[in-house]
């Protein structure tokens, strides 16, 4: 965002370098009275990049011009909030240090990164400020009270230097402000009152944004339309509310979605989940974990089958909304959640977007509209977005100087190791859940249908339905998943999305047995036909019927088609559960 002629951003690890420069100069320019301050270390600077904490930057160009430390401390010797004595603190964080670069003082730096930061820590749940500051910084402590603190008390702090205390009562954010306007909400009903509504599309969504309309907004005319876009008046109408999945040749004002509605009034208190791969899991363990580890209530909708609104009235001021969104929610939003997981990018739905730079511009708004009160956690390999956000990068497991204790899972594989990874981080770092809980809720989770779930073991045969998969990268992760897989049966609809990938890893691991069937099956048998480890077959039911043959004892066979189900099946949940009654012989 812009103050003045500056930029104001969350600072990363790139900025530590400006950071320890930027603190030279402040002790420089105090000299004789640099023994006022404490010098922080490089360690404790990045330590404050880390969530919950965060720096805030005043960038003029490319230099570091001034910063602000927000730190949640509590838990460490340091902790300011358990050595207050005259007041008694809610949920609270540590205004560590503000620091100004001499050239730009006098332009009010110092108070406006306040103001942000504040009402960031309002927006993350904090509700008290805490601060100290030496008896003998006559400046600093003017500054303090002029801002709200109120003197707590004087003891010594930091090995032994004398330090003032004081705390802040945080108060909710002035909307209007440009940084916090993310905690801004309009309420559904507020925004179709007196309008004339046409809702798009009568699937599941569909159906439920006609009920919740009916029941909840005075609105002055509601329609339902199924047909294509061109067969729209859109004169007629002052909203209209597309399902997803509808392509549109065109987008305007007048267009709009459940998801965009709803996020519209409770965005503040969402975590927006997406991603090509994961994301279904990701939210339902997350739901877990946060249902089980902190006191909040806890609702999970969106993509994973429950349409938003029909969680819209067991939700209160306090309640955790887990939402996962697909491409096709995601498309066109003109408001992001609170806080917004975007796991990884691979091809997918290219029969709809055409592109993949067309598909990751839809998913990409699960942060694009974010603001500095908001909170963004991405895929390592997951393309830049612009947005104010704070963005936190998770990396992925197991590299060589990771040193993170793997989860204790019921799931198997090293992306669901990722997946409970980031989990980890949204409780423990953002909804104040301990480790061992977190850790002891995700070793719980028992995980969702067709998601590499074990469907019996058959004639000594373990049989895994991943049905979900859709893409090559799935078949793969399934593979390397199971420590004892022998077989795999791929292939479905052919959405036009690259192969080569899957081809170069049969050619390369032909100790697999690779059963192909359907279109995508034969498009990749047609480049692997030579190999004596791949053969096609028509449908599920053949590849099956094969797969028990030349799968041994003491193996796995997994059904991970990556390709979609349309066109031979319903969807990917009526495919895993033909496989099922195949493989159980019911």
């Amino acid at each position: 965002m812009k103050v003045g002629e500056w930029d104001v951003r969350f600072c990363g690890e790139e900025q530590i370098p400006a950071i320890l420069e930027l603190q030279d100069d402040i002790f420089e320019v105090l000299g004789d009275d640099a023994d006022l301050l404490r010098r922080n270390t490089e360690e404790t600077f990045r330590r404050c990049l880390r969530l919950p904490n965060f720096t805030l930057g005043v960038f003029d160009g490319a230099r570091l011009a001034a910063l602000a430390i927000m730190e949640d401390a509590r838990g460490r010797d340091d902790d300011l909030g358990i050595k207050v004595r005259q007041h008694v603190l809610g949920t609270y964080a540590d205004s560590k240090l503000f620091m100004v670069r001499r050239e730009y003082r006098g332009h009010g730096l110092q108070r406006t990164l306040e103001r942000i930061l504040e009402d960031i820590a309002y927006a993350r749940g904090y509700r008290w400020l805490c601060t100290s500051v030496s008896p003998d910084n006559l400046y600093s402590r003017r500054n303090i009270v002029a801002s709200g603190y109120e003197w707590d008390s004087t003891m010594e702090l930091y090995g032994g230097l004398r330090r003032d205390i004081f705390v802040k009562e945080l108060q909710a954010p002035d909307v209007s402000s440009s940084w916090a306007h993310t905690l801004g909400a309009t309420r559904v009903d507020e925004a179709l009152r007196d309008k004339r509504v046409l809702i798009w599309g009568y699937g599941l969504e569909g159906k439920s944004t006609e009920a919740f309309v009916k029941g909840h907004c005075a609105v002055q005319a509601l329609d339902v339309y199924q047909g294509k876009q061109d067969g729209i008046s859109e004169g007629d109408y002052d909203a209209i509310v597309k399902s997803p999945g509808i392509v549109e040749e065109w987008w305007g004002d007048r267009y709009t979605s459940a998801t965009e509605l709803f996020l519209g009034q409770f965005g503040r208190q969402t975590i927006g989940i997406t991603g090509t791969k994961g994301k279904s899991t990701t939210a339902s363990l997350l739901y877990h974990v946060l249902s089980r580890c902190q006191a909040r209530p806890v609702i999970l909708v969106g993509n994973i089958g429950i349409p938003c609104f029909d969680a819209y009235d067991g939700i209160g001021d306090d309640t955790i909304i887990v939402f996962e969104l697909s491409c096709h929610q995601l498309d066109h939003l003109r408001v992001s959640p609170h806080v917004s997981v975007f796991l990884n990018l691979y091809e997918e739905h290219l029969d709809h977007y055409g592109t993949l730079e067309r598909y990751f511009e839809a998913k990409a708004h699960i942060m694009r509209n974010q603001g500095m009160c908001d909170v963004a956690l991405v895929g390592d390999q997951v393309p830049p977005v612009p947005t104010e956000a704070q963005v936190r990068v998770v990396a992925p497991v197991g590299l060589p100087d990771d040193g993170f204790e793997p989860f204790t899972m019921r799931l198997e594989g090293a992306h669901n190791q990722f997946n409970a990874r980031v989990v980890h981080q949204i409780a423990t770092t953002l909804y104040g859940c301990t480790d061992e809980s977190v850790r002891a809720a995700i070793a719980e989770f028992e995980g969702l249908p067709h998601r590499l779930q074990l469907v019996g073991t058959v004639g000594g045969v373990d049989y895994y339905d991943d049905s979900i998969s859709t893409i090559p990268e799935a078949a793969i992760a399934a593979l390397r998943s199971i420590g004892n897989a022998r077989t795999i049966l791929v292939g479905g609809m052919d959405r036009g999305i690259d192969y080569d990938l899957l081809v170069s890893f049969v050619r390369e691991h032909q100790e697999y047995q690779y059963v192909f069937m359907y279109a995508t099956g034969r498009r990749i048998f047609d480049e692997v036909a030579d190999l004596p480890c791949c053969q096609y077959v028509d449908d599920l039911e053949s590849a099956v019927s094969l797969a028990k043959q030349i799968t041994p004892a003491g193996q796995a066979c997994l059904l991970s088609p990556a390709a979609a189900s349309y066109g031979y099946f319903k969807n990917f949940e009526e495919r895993g559960d033909v496989f099922r009654q195949l493989v159980l012989g019911k």
